[in-house]
């Protein structure tokens, strides 16, 4: 069984009043439905549409996955979900502490109802003795609630962001810290995309538990063969059409990433601007192409930051920009046809995170990508542990490194920059989202790799 707050569908409501399937965003629906489905595993997520709460208390079979939407008041997931791990837990992990907003004690009482009325959802389905892999930070205290009705269960914990430092964990109200230590250490194990995070769960989390809970590493793939079908899709062929007529043979930097501040847009604008200052050749000769797609546009901050990008944007283009070039061209439309033509059509993929947890992107323009592109990126997302030595590698808050990577990997000969891409590949293709799932059964101790059906 597979727990998170998003789950692998959800539903809306037409302009008749009927419920339609809506599709759902996120790397952790597109990389593990289809594993998972060959399982015959189950899905517990919560509702997160008046849609949605239509389907509470009855099943719903996706792609060979039976759905359950847990029975979660929308205030308790407004206040816990959207006050304390959005606003709060989201930015501490990340190491933004400058703009997470610090939850009331009605916000951390919703934190444990709703993480309550998930584990009662999973205590009512599970079947015995199954393996719980509850997944990401709406959830460290699931496991502590389902103790006492289902010691039959034995659950694991998956982390898809960074953890936070001990040095930021220790700004967390100290009772709230304490719980929640506590609450990771009734899981079996705690995992991560990277050991680096590991590390740090267990020097934050280790501040109020002893011993630490168990640790696993394991990297969760994207789904390249549906992200290959979309590439050949008539809308993908047209988009790339369009971007190749439209830039008429100019270099390309591309970044796709979600409106949100982790995913430093401005330091990506500044060190293109930084280029475009030391190397007046490159005017007029290269584009940054940024799809940024909208991310919990309700949050101040998010809005915040669009407005910052938009002007950043423009100051570039004002004071670069020709009647034939504009130096940024900014998409801030959820337009996935777009995003992956520009993965296949980059030189240049800069991928450059403030802190990630893992980062599918970087996989997928390793993957997608037709015209032996560079990738420069973040040394702090997960993903740099599996892509290490086949990219340029960049610290994302040294803007003159930045730019300086952008001018290497647009300078670099074609030899260099096909073998890097061809290991690039290889390594992205080497990833698998059925490793990730066996890495997490094997960790709870109850199944083996077997049970997936192979």
């Amino acid at each position: 069984m597979l727990v998170s707050n998003r789950g692998p569908i959800a539903f809306d409501l037409d302009d008749a009043g009927n419920v339609v399937t809506a599709k759902t965003g996120g790397g952790l629906a597109a990389g593990v439905r289809p594993v998972l489905a060959q399982t015959g595993g189950m899905w517990v997520c919560v509702p997160l549409t008046e849609a949605d709460r239509q389907s509470v208390g009855t099943t719903v079979s996706v792609d060979g996955i039976q759905v359950v939407f847990a029975d979660v008041d929308a205030d308790v997931i407004d206040a816990g979900v959207g006050r304390v791990a959005n606003e709060y837990l989201w930015f501490m992990h990340h190491g933004l502490t400058e703009i997470a907003r610090e939850p009331t004690p009605s916000h951390w009482l919703a934190f444990e109802s709703y993480n309550r009325a998930v584990a009662e959802c999973v205590a009512a389905y599970a079947p015995p003795r199954a393996a719980v892999l509850v997944q990401d930070y709406h959830l460290p205290l699931a496991a502590s609630h389902l103790k006492a009705s289902r010691p039959d269960l034995v659950c694991t914990h998956f982390n898809h962001i960074p953890f936070a430092s001990p040095e930021v964990w220790r700004l967390l109200p100290p009772a709230e810290r304490t719980r929640i230590a506590e609450g990771f250490g009734d899981y079996a194990a705690c995992g991560f995309h990277s050991t680096r995070w590991a590390e740090r769960f267990a020097a934050s989390v280790g501040l109020d538990v002893t011993p630490t809970p168990a640790t696993f590493v394991t990297q969760l793939a994207p789904d390249l063969q549906a992200m290959r079908r979309r590439a050949s899709s008539d809308r993908c062929v047209e988009e790339g059409s369009r971007l190749a007529a439209h830039h008429g043979g100019r270099k390309l930097i591309v970044r796709v990433d979600r409106l949100e501040p982790t995913k430093n847009h401005l330091v990506a604008v500044d060190a293109f601007e930084d280029l475009l200052t030391r190397r007046a050749d490159m005017r007029g000769r290269v584009t940054l192409m940024a799809y940024a797609y909208p991310s919990r546009s309700a949050l101040g901050a998010y809005r915040i930051l669009r407005q910052d990008l938009t002007a950043a944007v423009h100051r570039v283009n004002d004071r670069f920009g020709t009647p034939d070039w504009t130096p940024i061209e900014l998409d801030l439309n959820d337009d996935l046809d777009a995003a992956v033509a520009g993965l296949q059509a980059f030189d240049v993929l800069l991928v450059n995170p403030v802190e990630d947890g893992l980062n599918l992107v970087a996989f997928e323009g390793a993957a997608l990508n037709d015209n032996s592109g560079t990738i420069v990126l973040s040394t702090n997302c997960g993903a740099h542990d599996a892509l290490v030595g086949n990219v340029q590698s960049i610290d994302p808050t040294d803007l003159a490194q930045t730019s300086q990577a952008l001018e290497r990997a647009l300078d670099m000969p074609s030899g260099d920059r096909i073998a890097l891409a061809t290991r690039a590949r290889t390594a992205a293709e080497a990833l698998s989202s059925q490793r990730w799932l066996e890495d997490q059964l094997a960790a709870s101790g109850l199944q083996e790799s077997d049970d997936l059906g192979r």
